[in-house]
């Protein structure tokens, strides 16, 4: 479904050029749970801004290298193009909207949509069906809900623009174990009704649990990947996100 080459990303800044991915690839099968794994700044939310579309909002700039989506180029899309092709992002951080309610928010996900109100409904009642704790609290504030939940209402608000390849940048990131296995549940349920899923990550336990295949990178470049139960026994993994030294 999503295919990377050689691509190669720098960002501009008063000290100089920083290089971030440096001829990176990447596979994504269609139908399946791939995670990226790798340490804060190893150059994954790059990765993302590249397939998204949105590394000129970033100072940054790509110097080579392609992106495919189901054997499209999408290099000169511009990110509401790459929306409308299928891609959509639930970015770390969440950058949800605080003041807004949760109904809101999910409305805000389906800015790009051309279709009736009556699909975006239907859109929002699966995010309810899937996230049951949004659905009662769709009439309160975006910023009073736990952090789970507002990694919830993230992705839901990423799925109202009903994607095909859904990213999912950090969405473990200071979550508790318990709604840790949520997402993880609630991803299994995406991926069975057809929606392929990308997810980077740096808690390496979570990321291998969820994943069909991971791929772990390593200063803006792929080092190694594999079916997830490959990549969980590989020495460089269990030594660099494990602290094994055997």
């Amino acid at each position: 479904m999503l295919e990377i080459e050689n691509h190669t990303v720098w960002y501009e800044s008063l000290q100089g050029d920083i290089k971030a991915l440096d001829r990176c690839r990447l596979r994504v099968k269609a139908g399946s749970i791939t995670a990226i794994l790798g340490i804060n700044g190893a150059g994954k939310t790059t990765l993302f801004r590249s397939v998204a579309g949105l590394l000129d909002e970033f100072d940054a700039v790509a110097a080579g290298g392609s992106i495919s989506f189901e054997g499209i180029p999408i290099d000169r899309l511009n990110c509401r193009g790459r929306i409308r092709a299928g891609i959509s992002q639930a970015p770390q951080g969440r950058h949800i909207f605080f003041t807004m309610t949760v109904a809101d928010n999910l409305q805000m996900g389906a800015f790009t949509r051309r279709g009736s109100k009556k699909a975006i409904a239907s859109e929002q009642k699966n995010v309810y069906d899937l996230f049951p704790v949004l659905g009662r609290r769709r009439r309160q504030k975006a910023g009073t809900l736990s952090g789970g939940e507002q990694q919830m209402l993230a992705i839901g608000r990423a799925l109202m623009a009903s994607p095909r390849l859904l990213m999912l940048d950090e969405p473990f990131l200071g979550l508790a174990p318990v709604a840790i296995e949520q997402l993880a549940a609630a991803m299994q349920q995406l991926k069975e009704r057809g929606v392929t899923i990308l997810l980077a990550e740096q808690r390496a336990k979570a990321a291998l649990a969820a994943a069909d295949t991971v791929w772990v990178m390593e200063d803006g470049f792929m080092v190694a990947d594999g079916p997830a139960s490959d990549v969980a026994a590989s020495a460089m993994v269990r030594r660099k996100f494990f602290g094994e030294t055997k």
